[in-house]
């Protein structure tokens, strides 16, 4: 159909988030956003959304759509572990190897407490820890296992390897990268605000090489 005439479309219902679905050790559901349509490994198409969590950053959720008017979700089942889940990623499934991947930011433990004089006296929350980038695989896009750390930078103030989209070609990975990171004329303001538009191929990625 005509992709721009308004007709064309159909709609699900409107999904509603609650604070309270993560309660627990200071943590709060802030808001979901920015997801990734894909197949699960039943057959059905879901929504797996990054959740806005500054406590722990690690946390994601999937959405089912049961039919083009409708989307469920159960707070007590499809709230899943996913290291950097809290950050955009991009999520794609590999028919060669039968996994899910994704590049995510997660957070390492020497940089949750960090500070820095100016905006980061009083430390950085997990929403702007964007400085280590890591390659993840799941079978089942629940239980997610960190494969390697592709990119790696002890400045989680300046530097960030962020919002990386990505192709699979013959054996490689291939990515796109909003970075900011050192110039010639400095550092960024700050690791949200890239200077940078960078291109990366990490080979052979499904041997962990």
């Amino acid at each position: 159909s005509d992709l721009l005439d308004a007709s064309s479309w159909t709609s699900t219902n409107e999904l509603s988030y609650d604070t309270s679905w993560i309660a627990e050790d200071g943590k709060i559901f802030k808001q979901w956003l920015e997801g990734n349509v894909v197949v699960d490994p039943q057959g059905n198409i879901v929504n797996v959304l990054r959740v806005d969590e500054n406590t722990y950053g690690g946390v994601s959720a999937i959405a089912r759509v049961t039919s083009s008017t409708k989307l469920t979700f159960d707070s007590q089942k499809d709230i899943i572990n996913l290291p950097g889940g809290g950050k955009k990623y991009t999520l794609r499934y590999d028919s060669i190897s039968k996994k899910y991947w994704t590049l995510t930011n997660v957070e390492f433990d020497q940089d949750r407490n960090a500070s820095h004089s100016g905006i980061y006296n009083k430390g950085i929350h997990t929403g702007l820890l964007r400085n280590r980038l890591v390659l993840l695989s799941s079978d089942d896009l629940r239980t997610w296992i960190q494969v390697d750390t592709l990119l790696s930078s002890n400045n989680p103030f300046f530097h960030g390897f962020q919002y990386l989209d990505w192709q699979i070609d013959g054996n490689d990975l291939v990515a796109v990268s909003r970075m900011a990171y050192d110039r010639h004329d400095g550092l960024p303001e700050r690791q949200h605000d890239a200077n940078y538009f960078t291109f990366h191929r990490f080979a052979d990625f499904r041997n962990k090489k």
